[in-house]
């Protein structure tokens, strides 16, 4: 009889932890609270419980690249950025972030290929238009880059105009 209570007990103890416990989703709210407080390093840390917890999690990894780019961690942002992609390949906003931290490392090739994948995933993301065109303008496609400029002000993007002004002949 004891050892079915002591059994009894120790199954009940072991269902219970996880209700106790946080989720991933738990610690990537916790994440989200800490980035929009500008704790990067410390959304970082939630991030890596939530990836710790669910491996395929495509959106932690992707946050927690959005993190490490704030800190000036582009190497170590892409590399979240292409595990979300690897785990989501229709992911258009880990494509478009991965972009942006390929053009901080002067990769302008890589950024436009990101950029162009990010637009056939969504094309109404005005500002990967403005990516693609920055990359292009570095890769001296003026024309190429003027013309996406164009394309993200016709979507509705007013920084589109500043990149026009400044790049584009009149």
């Amino acid at each position: 009889m004891k050892t079915q209570y002591l059994l009894c007990t120790i199954i009940f103890i072991f269902i219970s932890i996880p209700s106790f416990s946080q989720s991933a989703d738990d610690y990537y709210a916790g994440g989200t609270t800490k980035f929009s407080q500008g704790d990067y390093q410390g959304a970082i840390s939630y991030f890596d419980q939530a990836i710790m917890l669910n491996p395929k999690m495509a959106n932690a990894f992707n946050s927690r690249g959005v993190a490490k780019f704030y800190l000036s961690q582009y190497k170590a942002a892409i590399a979240d950025y292409s595990k979300a992609i690897q785990i989501n390949p229709q992911y258009a906003l880990a494509f478009y972030n991965r972009g942006n931290a390929k053009l901080s490392l002067d990769d302008y090739k890589g950024a436009e290929t990101d950029f162009t994948k990010s637009l056939e995933l969504n094309p109404q993301n005005s500002n990967a238009y403005i990516g693609r065109g920055r990359a292009k303008y570095y890769l001296f496609d003026h024309a190429g880059g003027c013309v996406d400029f164009q394309n993200a002000l016709n979507a509705g993007n007013p920084k589109a105009k500043e990149y026009i002004l400044k790049h584009c002949p009149k």
